[in-house]
């Protein structure tokens, strides 16, 4: 909530609280802005609550397999974050980071999207989906 000032009758002076402006989406949803493989671009609109992989797999139907459903075994759900929004989400775990280690053309920005849980906050966030990637658990 975002607190201003409200001018009552010359000198009284009020607190209002007016909600957050959103930036892109509609309430309960986030705007997601995606970079394919081929350089298109994309954006779609994704429920909060849901991780990123969800999103961008079942919501948007794009191709980011998510092939063990979330349980940081398999990198297929490797993405790049924008640059100023990597900050904004909540730090890799330990056992993220080892993923992301054996991933294909990891990245400072690397995470995977199965371990971000979209946040109201998040209204805007902007990826980019690697060329290649790579099932762990095939190796």
């Amino acid at each position: 909530m975002i607190r201003r000032l409200l001018h009552v009758s010359g000198r009284r002076v009020r607190f209002a609280a007016f909600p957050r402006p959103r930036l892109y989406s509609t309430p309960g949803k986030v705007k997601i802005f995606v970079k394919d493989p081929t350089g298109g671009r994309s954006d779609f609109e994704a429920p909060v609550g849901i991780s990123l992989m969800e999103a961008v797999r079942d919501v948007a139907g794009m191709a980011l397999e998510g092939t063990c459903d979330g349980c940081m075994q398999c990198s297929t759900c490797h993405v790049y974050i924008a640059e100023g929004w990597f900050k904004k989400l909540p730090p890799p775990s330990e056992q993220e980071m080892d993923v992301l280690d054996m991933a294909l053309e990891p990245r400072d920005e690397s995470r995977l999207a199965c371990q971000i849980t979209l946040r109201e906050a998040h209204d805007g966030l902007e990826i980019e989906i690697p060329s290649a990637m790579k099932d762990l658990t095939l190796s």
